[in-house]
């Protein structure tokens, strides 16, 4: 708006319109962008940064031949513009293209072999061609003129990761965080890397590692406290989150966790004073009292989880989260009018989004009306897939009796992100259930081939297995147990099998006891206690508690 008024005043002044046309580009309006770069061009005379910017209008436009009409004059005007020789192998890799854009990115390694952008690209390059080896010799040699480059670990990261090297992934991510503490790329994949990869233990060695550096690192303590939060250890999550509040007292991220750690303890008062707190901190802000609403959602307190989320509705009006506590505590006290109109304004609010569709369904599936239900879940899978949305259709179709299509929406998804690893796990155990034992099988074998020693996988095999009743059960088992000694869940499966396949119970009651020891967990216990009465020890099993 301000270089519009300065441009009333000064029409033919060429940096105005050329200002705007990059104003445009930033907020990618191209047609724009491209109209008053152009007019800076007519009032000026040769002006490299003019035609740059425009070649990255037209090549953000898709207007491939005028992008590299462009950027070939910068090129005649600054023959060692490496921004106008990013755009032209970009333009050529969008007309697919292959061989110009080898030729062209040859080229500009020959004429300049340490050029960190040239390389990057270059790895790009490889990388969408599948030619992953040499893109990792690309990005390493990026290393030897930048050992702290940003993309370049990255990137390695994430080979590392596929090629199951969690330990180099983890040096990487440390050398990033020893001179970046706050970098949030780097921060988020470690959270990302110790949920995805059950390699939590790694990722607080790493963190602390940080804190030893730099004490005053509070993102990474924030990720550090989410971790532990994920790991069910809220007592050490707490720890961490007081260490941030003696840094920043009115951090309300911690607040946040600090109120989820309370409520993991059980300490519901605790709790919603954490959330008060938090919302006195942010008076304009609706998160607090929205989380007060869910706290009393969970707590089965509908009319008072609808009192604040009105309360956070008067903050903001049009707050989806708020308005979602809203709707379910209506549906729990049976005021469809509340409930329809919070669908409303969601939809209006949100076209694009799957939830007001999926309340939509919730809706009919209470009054078990499946057959509304089921077409308002296809409206939500449309907008959006889920492993949530997946689960409920699935569950749908079988109380229809549509048995044959039940995991359509499963195996869609699933086939989309062969490479996510939670959601593969999900996937199978879902399978798993529902005694599609052969289709589960071959979803945890293929995810084996990228992380052969992933105790979660194992774990779930060896579970498998012994539904199937096959002897494989325990020799799995036991490759889990080694990879992971201190995993009552683990413990759970190798007792388990010893005892329920094998009927030995002289070696499976001691591992059923201190799986069950560690964590008090109903499912091993009522294990525990069928091992014991099946080995002829009921007395001892009556004693369980």
């Amino acid at each position: 708006k301000l270089i519009q008024e300065n441009i009333e005043h000064n029409k033919n002044d060429a940096d105005l319109y050329a200002l705007l046309g990059y104003a445009y580009l930033r907020k990618k309006e191209v047609g724009k962008s491209i109209s008053n770069l152009k007019q800076a061009i007519r009032l000026s005379e040769n002006n490299t940064i003019y035609h740059l910017n425009l070649a990255k209008a037209y090549l953000e436009s898709k207007n491939t031949s005028s992008a590299i009409s462009e950027a070939k004059k910068v090129l005649k005007l600054k023959p060692n513009s490496q921004q106008a020789r990013q755009v032209l192998v970009s333009a050529y890799f969008s007309k697919k293209d292959l061989i110009k854009t080898k030729e062209l990115i040859t080229n500009w390694l020959v004429e300049s072999p340490n050029s960190i952008l040239a390389l990057t690209i270059s790895a790009s390059f490889e990388q969408k061609i599948k030619n992953f080896d040499k893109a990792r010799t690309q990005l390493l040699k990026i290393l030897t003129i930048d050992p702290y480059n940003l993309i370049a670990n990255m990137n390695l990261i994430r080979f590392d990761i596929k090629n199951n090297k969690l330990d180099k992934a983890y040096e990487r991510l440390s050398l990033i965080v020893s001179k970046q503490p706050e970098n949030l790329s780097a921060l988020s994949l470690i959270f990302k890397l110790a949920t995805n990869t059950n390699s939590t233990d790694k990722a607080i060695q790493t963190l602390n590692a940080i804190f030893a550096q730099h004490p005053l690192a509070i993102n990474s303590r924030l990720i550090l406290s989410q971790i532990y939060l994920n790991k069910k250890q809220p007592e050490k999550a707490l720890v961490s989150i007081d260490d941030i509040l003696k840094i920043d007292n009115k951090n309300t991220k911690a607040y946040l966790l600090k109120a989820k750690a309370l409520f993991a303890q059980n300490k519901i008062n605790d709790a919603k004073n954490t959330y008060q707190i938090l919302a006195s901190l942010s008076p304009d802000e609706p998160t607090g009292y929205t989380q007060l609403g869910l706290l009393h959602l969970k707590q089965k307190e509908p009319d008072q989880a609808m009192k604040f989320a009105k309360k956070a509705l008067a903050i903001k009006s049009d707050y989806i989260p708020a308005h979602v506590i809203l709707y379910s505590s209506a549906m729990k006290t049976n005021n469809k009018n509340i409930a329809t109109h919070s669908i409303n304004i969601i939809k209006d609010n949100t076209p694009d989004s799957h939830i007001p569709y999926e309340m939509e369904a919730d809706y009919y599936l209470s009054v078990k009306n499946y057959e509304t239900a089921v077409k308002k879940l296809r409206q939500a899978w449309s907008k959006q897939q889920n492993i949530q949305l997946a689960n409920k259709l699935m569950q749908t179709y079988f109380n229809l009796k549509q048995d044959s299509i039940a995991f359509d929406a499963w195996n869609e998804i699933a086939k989309k992100h062969k490479n996510d690893l939670k959601l593969q796990i999900i996937y199978s155990l879902a399978l798993q259930k529902n005694k599609r034992f052969p289709k589960a099988k071959r979803t945890l074998v293929s995810q084996l081939k990228n992380y052969p020693e992933n105790p979660i996988l194992l774990n779930n095999l060896a579970n498998l297995y012994l539904d199937m009743n096959d002897k494989r059960a325990l020799e799995t088992a036991k490759k889990a147990l080694i990879a992971s000694p201190n995993s009552p869940a683990v413990q759970d499966t190798v007792g388990w099998i010893y005892t329920e396949q094998l009927k030995d119970y002289q070696k499976g009651i001691p591992l059923l006891k201190q799986a069950y020891k560690s964590t008090r967990d109903n499912q091993i216990k009522q294990h525990l206690i069928k091992a014991l009465n099946d080995a002829g020890r009921s007395l001892e099993a009556n004693k369980i508690k």
